[in-house]
């Protein structure tokens, strides 16, 4: 059983900016139950940070720090956290997002909310630097340009959280967005075509509608009109996610396709808002 863990960004939320020092390895923090090992930080420009408490043995032989456009981790600092009338010192691997504006701290921390339950409460060297690269590996996608539409996504991430059983769908969602059919899980793929407007006019390879001997496949045919009160990119896939906390390896692999589907244009789709309501009204397969 995968304990419940509390929203992260709510906890960080509530955490206040320490004060000005010199000591630039200085939180406020507070332990993140029921992971003891774990505190979540805020540093003194208001960006958050993940400090996972290490023993003497684990701080030798780091690695080296790594530092990318909007993420930055180092292994085995020594760390002073205050939380209330409270001081901590002593080491720590340190995950911290560079960037203290809204939307850049929700995806950290949604982000981090998936890597828990792999981590575990006192995870190893081993554990902790696979957890990193997994993180590495979406913050550089979040600098390439963008292979998709904002629009295109939607429709892909509408069709799962519309889904009786949006694991199976996550699981035969293509990890890579240039590959010949969104969905493909063997004998069934899934071809979702999104259009704005009110005309159903969709344009296909000649590969994606001659499909293997065998193999079923279905078109999804999404109307994705913007609405000032609709939902966003980002709207869908903190529902899917949150229905899939139990299985956090599927709430990552829906990261890994979102960022790099979207790339640099990520910001900007938390902009764009679609009309939810209508597009399944009128979803046709």
């Amino acid at each position: 059983m995968i304990p419940e863990l509390p929203s992260l960004l709510e906890l960080f939320i509530e955490l206040s900016v320490p004060l000005w020092t010199d000591n630039r390895n200085l939180y406020t923090a507070i332990v993140i139950p029921p992971y003891e090992h774990y505190r979540l930080g805020k540093d003194s420009k208001g960006a958050p940070a993940l400090l996972i408490k290490l023993d003497s043995r684990q701080g030798r032989n780091s690695p080296p720090p790594i530092r990318l456009q909007h993420l930055f981790v180092a292994h085995s600092l020594e760390c002073e956290i205050h939380h209330k009338s409270s001081v901590e010192s002593g080491l720590f691997t340190v995950i911290s997002c560079i960037d203290a504006d809204r939307p850049m701290v929700a995806y950290f921390l949604r982000v981090l909310q998936a890597l828990f339950p792999i981590l575990g409460d006192n995870p190893s060297p081993s554990i902790i630097n696979n957890a990193v690269e997994q993180l590495v590996e979406l913050f550089q996608a979040l600098k390439n340009p963008p292979i998709k539409t904002a629009q295109g996504l939607w429709a892909e991430l509408l069709i799962i959280a519309e889904a009786s059983d949006a694991g199976d769908l996550i699981d035969a969602w293509h990890l890579m967005p240039d590959e010949l059919y969104d969905f493909n899980c063997g004998q069934h793929r899934i071809e979702v075509k999104s259009t704005s407007g009110q005309m159903r006019r969709h344009h296909f390879s000649l590969a994606q509608l001659l499909s293997p001997s065998g193999t079923e496949l279905i078109v999804a045919s999404v109307f994705a009109n913007r609405a000032g009160a609709g939902k966003t990119v980002a709207d869908l896939v903190e529902e899917i996610s949150t229905r899939l906390a139990s299985t956090p390896e599927r709430v990552l692999r829906l990261y890994q396709v979102v960022a790099s589907t979207l790339g640099d244009s990520w910001r900007q789709s938390t902009l764009e808002m679609f009309d939810r309501q209508a597009a399944c009204q009128y979803l046709a397969f």
